[in-house]
């Protein structure tokens, strides 16, 4: 497409690489920006209604994944690619791309033409509804034949395929229909990964597309946010972002914001640790010290010494299953909150009543403490 001819019509959409050394998969990815825009004008984000968020909720997902004894996961190969878009939209979804390449980089129009996607795309604030209803839709012709490959499937998160059962069994036959109902969708379910030697081995024969594990691969598996060690059956906490502040000069209140968001733990256990952060950030606030500033001394001082108590992290890790036997009677959930002039903060135990004895599992905070500040 001539890019004079179409400059004035739809919308363009900036974009850039990431690339993401530990992924196993797709190293590099193209990221657009539907949301960028000129001055009094609108993005395309702005014109475009998100939709309802079809996702489960992210904790949900963990906490079912901790709780069977075989767990599993993959994920959608281009999943977003497999929705097509109507050729009407398909000027808003356009974006610009050099014709040739090399050491002297030729920039003029004459090198520049105009592609537009014919999929959907990753950026745009509808994409996830677009996927998720779409794949919702889909799994209403299989409902009745694979109730429970549906009800799995009907849980993914985006394209991300996490949960488990305590059958290996059924983990077969579950990944199996699963495979098959998406394939009827031209969507590939693939990089299956599990903690089960014979699961992966019964993955193996039918030439299911799975991972090898962590420790093969030395690249994590990361569920949602969190690195799962399949071997081991552990999860852990990804704190090698954080070799990069190791030697920070000026420390600003964006960095020290960036930086607590960089430890991600939906499952609330690290809260105590950054809760300090949070409160640091509140103490910036109330001096009133602007974005890109250098914080006083004490407050620089105080962000070092957290950061460099964050490598205690790297060897920290959790039992990925709650229940490590399977005789058990009852399960009791025991809760504790408690207050301080600061903030609130919660905890729970598990108490699990087995044959012959009592058991009170490790203290694992299962849901977030909430925090308010005063």
């Amino acid at each position: 497409m001539n890019l004079d001819q179409n400059i004035n019509t739809g919308y363009f959409l900036p974009h850039h690489a990431v690339v993401r050394e530990q992924k196993d998969s797709t190293k590099v990815r193209i990221v657009f920006d539907a949301s960028s825009k000129g001055k009094d004008a609108l993005s395309l984000n702005d014109c475009l209604e998100s939709g309802p968020n079809l996702n489960p909720d992210l904790l949900k997902i963990i906490l079912r994944f901790r709780l069977h004894k075989t767990a599993f996961c993959a994920d959608i190969q281009f999943a977003f690619l497999e929705v097509g878009i109507a050729n009407e939209d398909r000027e808003f979804l356009k974006f610009l791309c050099i014709k040739k390449e090399g050491p002297n980089l030729d920039l003029s129009t004459r090198n520049i033409e105009t592609l537009r996607y014919k999929r959907v795309t990753f950026g745009v604030t509808c994409s996830s509804f677009l996927l998720a209803a779409i794949i919702r839709l889909h799994l209403e012709k299989y409902e009745k034949e694979y109730a429970k490959a549906c009800e799995m499937l009907n849980e993914l998160y985006i394209d991300d395929l996490i949960n488990g059962t305590s059958d290996i069994t059924e983990a077969i036959q579950l990944s199996n229909d699963m495979i098959y109902i998406l394939s009827e969708a031209s969507m590939n379910l693939r990089s299956w990964a599990t903690n089960s030697p014979i699961l992966n081995e019964a993955w193996k024969r039918a030439n299911v597309d799975g991972r090898e594990t962590s420790e093969e691969l030395d690249v994590p598996f990361k569920i949602l946010g969190i690195i799962w060690d399949n071997m081991n059956d552990n999860l852990t906490f990804d704190i090698k972002q954080f070799e990069k502040l190791r030697n920070l000069v000026i420390v600003t209140k964006r960095i020290i914001l960036s930086t607590q968001g960089m430890l991600f733990h939906p499952i609330g256990i690290m809260n105590p640790f950054t809760v300090r952060m949070k409160l640091l950030l509140q103490t910036i606030w109330e001096l009133g010290i602007p974005w890109d500033e250098c914080v006083p001394s004490e407050i620089k001082a105080t962000f070092i010494e957290w950061l460099k108590e964050i490598e205690v992290l790297r060897n920290f890790e959790i039992p990925r299953l709650y229940f490590s036997e399977v005789n058990w009677e009852s399960v009791e959930l025991h809760l504790f909150s408690d207050a301080s002039p600061k903030c609130n903060g919660s905890v729970a135990y598990f108490r699990i009543k087995y044959t012959d004895r009592y058991v009170t599992s490790y203290r694992d905070e299962i849901f977030p403490p909430f925090v308010f500040f005063l």
